[in-house]
């Protein structure tokens, strides 16, 4: 089943004990790339993201990549088909 419906999909950092990590050690963006993409039909790339900061400055040298949802205004259609199914972005 397909997903009718654009959704909305961000890439966010975490360190090992769950605090989100937004910038370097430097004050800079942590992340360099495009974080937020649309997925549509169940895909949806990140392309060329790199994070600015080695893992070992972080507890346990350890990070965690979460991909999430957030809501999207934007839908092709209202209904679903036999092929497509309105997805809730909430699900995600």
């Amino acid at each position: 089943m397909l997903n009718s419906n654009i959704i909305h999909l961000c890439l966010g950092v975490c360190d090992a004990e769950g605090e989100w990590i937004t910038e370097n050690k430097a004050k800079e963006n942590f992340m360099k790339g495009k974080t937020e993409i649309e997925m549509y039909h169940g895909e949806g790339c990140f392309l060329k993201i790199y994070p600015k900061e080695v893992s070992r400055n972080y507890a346990d040298g350890k990070l965690n990549f979460v991909v999430y949802s957030k809501p999207s205004m934007l839908k092709f259609t209202n209904s679903s088909s036999s092929l497509e199914k309105i997805i809730d972005s909430d699900l995600i």
